[in-house]
């Protein structure tokens, strides 16, 4: 579960001028709730105007102006406010990363405590950044090449997921873009977006982007820049 994801407070002031101080409101605690429940936001008028403390029918108005003014989607059964299904993929993206770092490290040191002539080391859980970083270049960890690119089998599990050719494209490049932005290290490059490939954020991506016809649906500047800043 997504616990906290980057903000950069100019550019979401910036981009929300349009909107009035109780829609702008509503926005941020329905951005924030997508975020915290990893996406499962659906559009249930009750819960939502229970959750927001305010009258259902201030808040159904509310929503259609939201709608309107494009800075919230209704996808399926669920609300998606714009931007927030980016967000939350490169939110979740960085936790997977740093349990995977950790589990590497871990399996390095246990592995080092196991050789016979090897002091004991403790297992401790402050180890600083640069001790990691030289660990993963042990454990034959590294960055993204910069020539990376889909290969044969990532169109094949692609296709199978319902994604056209050009979709597939499209996530490769959100996918090296973050990578090559984030400066995390990994064994096997193919295998990680196999499994990106196959993640449901990925596939609420595509499926606004079919939506607005290929765009991805990011028309709210604001909600954009947020999603953009997380990929730093």
């Amino acid at each position: 579960m997504a616990k906290s994801y980057l903000r950069h407070p100019d550019n979401f002031f910036t981009g929300t001028r349009t909107l009035t101080l109780e829609q702008r409101g509503a926005f941020n605690d329905l951005l924030d709730l997508y975020i915290s429940r990893d996406g499962d936001l659906p559009d249930n008028d009750q819960h939502r105007a229970r959750e927001l403390a305010i009258d259902i029918r201030l808040w159904r108005r509310i929503k259609r102006e939201l709608i309107a003014a494009c800075k919230l989607e209704i996808i399926g059964t669920s609300l998606v406010p714009t931007g927030a299904a980016t967000t939350l993929a490169t939110c979740l993206a960085k936790s997977v990363a740093a349990k995977e770092a950790a589990d590497s490290r871990w399996s390095k040191l246990r592995e080092i405590n196991k050789t016979p002539d090897a002091p004991e080391l403790p297992l401790r859980q402050d180890k600083t950044r640069q001790e990691e970083k030289n660990i993963q270049k042990n454990t034959g960890s590294h960055d993204l090449p910069s020539d990376w690119k889909p290969n044969e089998k990532s169109f094949e599990i692609g296709k199978r997921e319902g994604y056209s050719k050009d979709e597939i494209i499209w996530v490769a490049e959100g996918f090296s873009d973050h990578w090559k932005a984030n400066g995390n290290r990994k064994k096997d490059w193919d295998r990680t977006f196999y499994n990106w490939l196959k993640s449901d954020i990925t596939r609420r991506n595509v499926d606004s982007r079919r939506k607005f016809g290929g765009n991805g649906g990011n028309s709210g500047r604001g909600a954009d820049i947020l999603a953009g800043v997380m990929n730093g």
